[in-house]
């Protein structure tokens, strides 16, 4: 991966991640964390990949991230100095939940 790439993703997470927390009102009782950034070499497009809290808001926050991916497009456009702009596409990332159980099975454990 190069420098410029790596550069992208970070840039990238800041900025979805400000947007999400300040640009865009959330349609229910949840919070939606971006885990990871992850843009093509041509730097066309953009996997976000996304927890939530709690667990069982994660078709919920889908389905509110679908339907704001156009806004958070354009406001991303706005925002960034660059060309070109990666097309953006969330993904639920079940990593956090998976090392939470895991953290929960070592604790019993001890």
């Amino acid at each position: 991966m190069s420098l410029r790439t790596v550069r992208v993703n970070e840039l990238i997470h800041e900025e979805v991640g400000n947007i999400l927390a300040k640009d865009v009102i959330l349609d229910g009782n949840y919070l939606i964390t971006i885990t990871t950034v992850e843009t093509s070499r041509d730097l066309r497009h953009s996997t976000i990949r996304y927890s939530v809290l709690p667990d069982s808001a994660v078709k919920q926050a889908g389905e509110f991230l679908k339907e704001v991916r156009g806004e958070v497009q354009h406001i991303l456009n706005r925002r960034l100095k660059m060309h070109p702009i990666p097309r953006l596409e969330f993904v639920y990332d079940p990593r956090e939940k998976e090392a939470a159980h895991i953290e929960q099975l070592l604790e019993k454990n001890k």
